[in-house]
């Protein structure tokens, strides 16, 4: 039996790979510690643990809510017209999750899921677009039922 957050963050890169962006290899989607682009070729997308929270659950059991920042990243010369990949590629993604339970992540995962919802993160992060590389944020919440 693996680690709650291992088992959804190996089924979320799972889940985007089979998306088959266009342009982006699927051994460039990689689960990490922190989204860094450290030993990856672009454009890739790292997907990251962030810290876990309770909400209500039931009489016998808790909602424990697993959050992954999922960093879209594509190299750029601080180019400033739109890049209709690159936001498609967030918007493919968010639709794959939002308010679903992916039978990838169903499977994967060893308490019940009860759902996956996205936080919208920034389109552009400003330092990054200064330092040449687009980097675009979502937070996949993973809801799991576990019974006290």
């Amino acid at each position: 039996m693996s680690a709650i957050a291992k088992e959804a963050a190996d089924a979320i890169v799972t889940i985007i790979q089979a998306l088959s962006l266009s342009g982006m290899t699927s051994s460039n989607i990689v689960a990490r510690k922190i989204p860094t682009s450290r030993n990856l070729t672009d454009p890739h997308i790292t997907v990251s643990p962030a810290t876990e929270s309770e909400e209500d659950g039931t009489t016998g059991a808790d909602d424990w809510i697993f959050p992954f920042t999922v960093a879209i990243c594509k190299a750029t010369n601080q180019a400033l017209e739109l890049d209709d990949t690159f936001m498609q590629w967030r918007e493919t993604i968010r639709h794959a999750f939002h308010n679903k339970k992916p039978a990838t992540l169903v499977s994967a995962l060893t308490p019940p899921l009860k759902t996956v919802r996205v936080e919208n993160g920034p389109i552009l992060d400003m330092q990054n677009f200064q330092a040449n590389q687009d980097v675009s944020t979502l937070t996949i919440n993973v809801i799991v039922r576990r019974v006290r």
